[in-house]
């Protein structure tokens, strides 16, 4: 269900995705299902996705081999956070339900801050730093999505050299104007020359 209506809830995104150049490397932070990161990688763009939600993970890649023969030598997934370390982190489920909202990195709190919630559910996640990531991988994003519901601060300070990289072109992440974190987030990314 996911897939249908894609166009109309997040076409900024698909612009986004759409004007990786060729050869572009697209990293996805908060893959949930995958439905952008498959997109990416039919378009032909090596695509790297993060997502540490077990049944979103699940889903996702569901969603890689069914659509196998289209993403081909251009698609990794991998079920792991994104953070400012390496480090062992908790994700709190409002819900536990796959594609559900509310799946927050370290904090049992929704997005901006306004609501603190009882998780029902709580998994253990292996987190590393992008920075980290890139040099065991030995590769550099070109464009990346960050959409990782208020855990955008430590992600982008885990990123610094990749911030730093000329590989890196374009950055798309979501932000909150009422939450300070998020505001100091994008504040990091204009200091390396980003607007």
């Amino acid at each position: 269900w996911q897939s249908f209506g894609q166009e109309f809830i997040e076409p900024e995104l698909l612009n986004f995705i759409d004007d990786i150049p060729n050869e572009g490397i697209y990293f996805d932070l908060g893959a949930s299902t995958g439905i952008f990161s498959i997109y990416a990688a039919a378009k032909g763009n090596t695509t790297y996705c993060f997502e540490p939600e077990a049944t979103n993970f699940n889903i996702l890649n569901r969603n890689a081999y069914l659509n196998k023969a289209m993403i081909a030598g251009n698609f990794n997934a991998f079920n792991i956070a994104v953070s400012n370390k390496l480090s062992l982190d908790t994700m709190f489920m409002k819900k536990f339900e796959a594609s559900a909202h509310d799946k927050i990195l370290g904090q049992s709190m929704a997005r901006d801050g306004k609501e603190v919630f009882q998780a029902d559910y709580e998994q253990r996640v292996l987190a590393i730093s992008l920075d980290e990531f890139c040099a065991l991988e030995n590769i550099w994003p070109t464009d990346i999505k960050i959409d990782i519901d208020g855990a955008e601060l430590d992600a982008i300070e885990g990123m610094t050299n990749t911030l730093k990289s000329s590989s890196l072109k374009r950055i798309f992440f979501e932000i909150s104007e009422v939450e300070e974190s998020s505001l100091k987030a994008l504040e990091i990314v204009k200091g390396f020359g980003f607007n």
